[in-house]
């Protein structure tokens, strides 16, 4: 805090900003980031940082905007570096026994599609992940079959680790972030079983 108080410096910024949100200091962490947009304004990055930073502190619409225009930005693929990722993360869940990443695809696509990836760190334990996608072939399925309009698609969250998958949910039409966070943390607190799961040997 010092350092960005005497120095206008991009990196003391970023690691202040980083710092704060690792301490729960949320407010602190959303001026730091705007003080960050202003040295660094063509910084796709800092602009992500600031989509988590109004999440954290509640700031929903705020948070939105950003995010709409980080995938505008997105779209007009000046940015070369910006227009190589397919993802940016959205939400960072901070917790004593673990750490959430919330990965959003820029432009959900493919036979195997997916909107958010909630990657899963633990101490002590692997990696693994609960993602809200619409294959292809299922909904080919429930089109076919007239069990829902062409116009719909079926959703689904799923969790993966190594050798194993379960789907939790269900949702006809894509739902709002927030409900998918909302079933992610019951998911990761037990609070759910799953509707189906496979095991491999």
């Amino acid at each position: 805090e010092a350092l960005a108080e005497e120095y206008e410096s991009e990196n003391v910024l970023w690691n202040l900003g980083l710092a704060e949100t690792e301490i729960h200091a949320n407010d602190k962490a959303l001026k730091v980031w705007l003080e960050y947009r202003k040295l660094a304004p063509n910084d796709w990055r800092g602009r992500s940082k600031l989509v988590q930073a109004y999440q954290a502190t509640g700031n929903m619409k705020a948070r939105d905007e950003e995010r709409a225009a980080l995938i505008a930005l997105w779209e007009k693929g000046e940015d070369a570096d910006l227009k190589g990722q397919d993802t940016f993360c959205r939400e960072q869940i901070i917790e004593a026994n673990r750490r959430v990443f919330v990965l959003e695809y820029f432009h959900p696509e493919g036979e195997r599609m997916v909107v958010y990836s909630f990657q899963v760190r633990a101490p002590g334990a692997e990696d693994y992940r609960i993602s809200l996608g619409s294959y292809e072939a299922t909904n080919q399925v429930g089109w076919e079959s007239g069990r829902r309009p062409r116009n719909v698609r079926l959703y689904h969250l799923d969790l993966y680790r190594p050798k194993f998958h379960a789907t939790y949910a269900f949702y006809e039409g894509q739902p709002p972030y927030e409900t998918v966070r909302e079933n992610v943390m019951a998911i990761l607190d037990g609070k759910v079983k799953p509707m189906s799961s496979t095991q491999q040997n």
